[in-house]
């Protein structure tokens, strides 16, 4: 869902994590993928970050300057760079954030490694069923084989109280 140019070069420039949105950022973004970095600020990462702003789906860059919410810093080290959910993902998207991975697009259920343990996941492996069957003693016939998306965990900056603001505008049953 993210820019190839971005996956490529993630090690280099410094990502750090992907968020499904930024809840102390005064915009929230619908269908957006939130990049987190803390790069060295080279000539390489600025033409990697003109590169980006010009990518079609870009929507927003911003600095962190208060990233760990007890430590505020002088200078911004964290970047945050956001772009749009394409619209042949959209379906997808809001399938991980209802934790429905084995009901992904055959167009984007291939784009996942084969062998990895998602893969597995997103195309129902039998030999992973029957592991989480063994080992939590359940039949797992009508359910998926991986736990829905904590939204503490894939929103920066999260927080209830924010989250009870946005989550309709995000289409979330929680």
């Amino acid at each position: 869902m993210l820019p190839s140019e971005m996956l490529k070069n993630r090690k280099r420039f410094g990502l750090i994590n992907l968020y499904i949105g930024d809840l102390e950022h005064d915009i929230q973004h619908e269908n957006a993928i939130y990049a987190l970095f803390k790069p060295k600020f080279t000539v390489q990462y600025e033409n990697f970050v003109r590169k980006m702003k010009k990518h079609p789906r870009f929507l927003e860059l911003y600095g962190i300057r208060k990233f760990d919410g007890n430590l505020a810093r002088k200078v911004t080290k964290h970047i945050m760079i956001v772009f749009n959910v394409p619209g042949k993902y959209l379906e997808d998207y809001q399938k991980f954030l209802s934790g429905n991975y084995s009901k992904f697009s055959t167009l984007y259920s291939y784009r996942f490694k084969s062998g990895t343990n998602i893969y597995k996941v997103i195309h129902r492996n039998p030999r992973l069923k029957k592991h989480w069957e063994s080992k939590l003693g359940v039949n797992l016939d009508n359910t998926e084989l991986m736990a829905k998306p904590k939204f503490e965990l894939e929103i920066f900056r999260y927080n209830k109280n924010n989250f009870k603001l946005v989550k309709k505008l995000w289409k979330i049953d929680k």
